[in-house]
């Protein structure tokens, strides 16, 4: 039976990390893509229990969804190949804390979640080395607002983005 508190029809981007956001913009624009601008993104977060902060360089292609979202692969940090290398799902979530724990108690860990209530997005490790990323109503808001740019090439330095709603 299909579960509906979290439909697939939500699934709106697959995060890939890649070692040079430059060169992965470049490869995917001979798709046809078109990207936004890259992204200098601080997160706080509390991975396995341990609050910390997180950096990420991103960008998102313009056409979708599904969109294909690329992030910077950084040493030492979540998203890098020696440590989770957050290659994911990205569905949309109306109550996050709520989808997270339906995740849970089908068999999915909870790794991580920002210390924000109510939490604006949450990942998830499940079967295979795809996890999970829920995005609740705050980042819909963000995410639109970044679909306006475009990227300006690889001499031009990461936008610093407009703070996230505190309400998911």
């Amino acid at each position: 039976m299909p579960n509906t508190q979290f439909p697939m029809a939500d699934l709106f981007h697959v995060g890939v990390v890649v070692e040079d956001i430059h060169e992965a913009i470049a490869a995917y624009s001979a798709t046809g893509a078109t990207f936004t601008e890259v992204r200098d993104i601080t997160l706080e977060v509390v991975l396995d229990g341990v609050r910390r902060t997180e950096h990420m360089f991103a960008a998102y292609t313009k056409q979708g969804p599904p969109y294909l979202e690329l992030i910077q692969e950084l040493e030492g940090n979540i998203w890098g190949s020696d440590a989770l290398d957050l290659n994911h799902l990205g569905y949309w979530a109306e109550d996050v804390d709520a989808t997270a724990k339906t995740l849970e108690q089908a068999g999915f860990t909870l790794r991580m979640m920002p210390p924000a209530s109510p939490p604006r997005i949450a990942y998830l490790s499940g079967p295979g080395s795809i996890w999970v990323e829920l995005c609740g109503p705050g980042v819909r808001t963000m995410l639109a607002e970044w679909l306006t740019t475009s990227y300006a090439g690889p001499d031009s330095l990461p936008v610093r983005p407009p703070a996230l709603p505190t309400r998911s």
